[in-house]
Formats: C-alpha cells, sequence, structure tokens
C-alpha cells in the first residue's frame, strides 16, 4: 500500500469555535500518540482524499505546514 500522508496545521481555535472552522472548510484534528496531545487543523480538500483510501490500521504520516511560537 502507497504511504498516506496528509497535510496539517498547529491549531489555536477550540471549543464551540470549531464550528466556523468547519464552515470555511478546515477539517479539526487530533494527535494521539507517545507525546501529549495535539490539536492541529487540515483543509478538507487536502485532508478527504488521503483519508478515503485509508483503513482502520492504515498509518498516516503527518506533514507539519507551519509551527507558531509563543
Amino acid at each position: 500500500m502507497d504511504a498516506v500522508t496528509l497535510e496539517v496545521e498547529v491549531r489555536t481555535t477550540f471549543g464551540k469555535k470549531n464550528r466556523a472552522l468547519r464552515r470555511q472548510g478546515i477539517t479539526p484534528v487530533h494527535m494521539y500518540g507517545s507525546t501529549k496531545i495535539r490539536s492541529l487543523s487540515s483543509p478538507k480538500k487536502r485532508s478527504a482524499c488521503p483519508l478515503s483510501y485509508c483503513r482502520a490500521t492504515t498509518p498516516i504520516t503527518l506533514s507539519l505546514l507551519t509551527v507558531k511560537t509563543q
């Protein structure tokens, strides 16, 4: 199977404000793993195609587009 890559950005909008993101065509994403949980977002056009080919056990590579420092 081909490698699946999803382009994501760090998300700073949380809670009920995610509805506005979805209206703009942005999908909220959460990354779980050995690190702390990260809130990310991906434009629907970029996330719909790779995720439609995935099954439950398919590994997905995340490509971080921007990093915002505070």
